[in-house]
């Protein structure tokens, strides 16, 4: 993962301090002094990384999380670990959101791409293509406009005074060799892990996808297609133009998804779904 511009570590008692300020901080449990505990990465509770800080709404994250700082709910507070500084919010995701966008916007900040091949940079710069926080391959092909790297729309709104805010996004694209990237498509950078675009890639123009989102490779995407974050996509789809995935869907290798189907369910490989809402319509060889 790209690391921000600066490194700005911060301690668990800054992080108290600001939450108490906002209105967020209910109490403070930890047997060790906040001060001296750093922050020094914003992760999800499943991480075990020393000088990370998570939220947990729930007893079963709270639990999983053996990082340093939790911002927790009530319930969720009892069940992190011993070593764990435990800061308890009755809104735990709106609090981690705000702070972290307040203390540690340097962890976020757009970072230039890593090209394998600088000639394919400068071909995507005579485009005005925008390409940031990203690993771009070799002999990648990336069309007028395109947007790789950018913040995904990811909106948490808060308790205390009924702002939408953007939830920060630390994460990369990373794009394999020989990927064709049309005319203006968006590519959200990950929250935490990377936006996984595969090896042999084709991705027509207008196409959006989300944060998160893996793409096997040999995949072809048609244009005007959306697909929401964390879906993860086969090797050797074809997902045809207009065609909507749902967030966190899978899409086994070498399925068809029909243009214009809104693919709200988990597709198996070599099937053939079509329809809105898209069901299946046989297996990919019948076509």
């Amino acid at each position: 993962m790209m690391s921000g511009s600066e490194s700005v570590d911060r301690t668990a008692g800054e992080v108290a301090d600001w939450l108490r300020e906002q209105g967020y901080l209910r109490e403070v449990n930890s047997s060790t002094d906040p001060s001296a505990v750093t922050v020094q990465r914003l992760v999800k509770a499943e991480s075990a990384e020393p000088s990370t800080m998570a939220w947990a709404g729930t007893p079963q994250l709270a639990a999983a999380f053996d990082g340093s700082v939790l911002i927790a709910s009530v319930e969720a507070a009892s069940a992190a670990g011993s070593g764990v500084v435990v800061l308890v919010c009755d809104d735990p995701a709106a609090a981690w959101v705000d702070v972290a966008t307040a203390l540690f916007s340097h962890l976020s900040a757009d970072q230039p791409a890593v090209w394998g091949d600088d000639a394919d940079r400068l071909r995507a710069e005579d485009g005005m293509a925008w390409i940031r926080n990203a690993r771009i391959g070799e002999g990648v092909a990336i069309g007028p406009h395109a947007c790789i790297g950018m913040l995904g729309m990811t909106l948490r709104q808060t308790t205390s005074d009924g702002r939408a805010i953007l939830f920060p996004h630390f994460g990369v694209v990373e794009v394999g060799d020989g990927a064709f990237i049309a005319a203006q498509v968006t590519i959200q950078r990950g929250m935490f892990d990377s936006t996984m675009i595969g090896r042999d890639v084709w991705i027509g123009p207008n196409t959006n996808i989300g944060h998160g989102v893996r793409i096997g490779d040999g995949t072809v995407i048609g244009p005007n297609v959306s697909i929401a974050g964390y879906a993860e996509i086969g090797a050797g789809v074809s997902i045809w133009q207009s065609a909507s995935i749902r967030n966190a869907v899978s899409i086994g290798e070498g399925a068809v998804v029909a243009m214009g189907s809104i693919v709200r369910h988990d597709v198996g490989p070599g099937e053939l779904w079509a329809g809105n809402p898209a069901r299946r319509a046989g297996l990919a060889r019948e076509r």
